[in-house]
């Protein structure tokens, strides 16, 4: 894009401000030397940031979204919105039945279909384990591992 429509894309608006907050506009371009204009579109720009991310992380307390809707709401990439969950201590509650934003039962079925029942019970309790802890790819990477592992067995013999 070049520097034209760049600046075509953005918009003039007028508004209001209190004398007390023009007072501080002021303290602050003259404090970080930069321009009012840059200094109002950053703390807009910013303020706006940290609006979709309060949404974004009520929504996924909520249980209403996961993480990645989420990160699109925030605008983040998933890993960054997951750190930003983890800062705000916004936890997944998966319960029973939903473990990583899949549903335990089709997990169930690839486990029936590969492994002993031995091995499932101990894929079940690390499940639980990882869903309780609340975090969120550790048991799929154990079910994968499990479920190779098993395989790997069952080549061997």
């Amino acid at each position: 894009m070049s520097e034209e429509d760049n600046y075509k894309l953005k918009k003039s608006k007028t508004i209001r401000l209190s004398d007390s907050a023009i007072t501080n506009i002021n303290y602050m371009v003259n404090e970080t030397k930069i321009s009012e204009s840059e200094l109002l579109r950053s703390i807009i720009e910013k303020s706006i940031a940290e609006y979709r991310l309060k949404k974004a992380l009520d929504a996924v307390d909520s249980g209403k979204i996961g993480i990645s809707g989420g990160a699109k709401i925030s605008g983040l990439s998933y890993r960054a919105f997951y750190d930003k969950m983890i800062e705000n201590g916004v936890k997944l509650d998966y319960g029973d039945t939903y473990v990583a934003g899949k549903n335990l039962d089709k997990i169930q079925a690839l486990i029936d279909s590969s492994i002993s029942t031995k091995e499932k019970s101990k894929i079940k309790k690390s499940i639980k384990s990882d869903s309780d802890d609340y975090n969120v790819g550790g048991g799929l990477d154990k079910i994968h591992k499990s479920i190779k592992k098993s395989k790997d067995i069952k080549k061997r013999k």
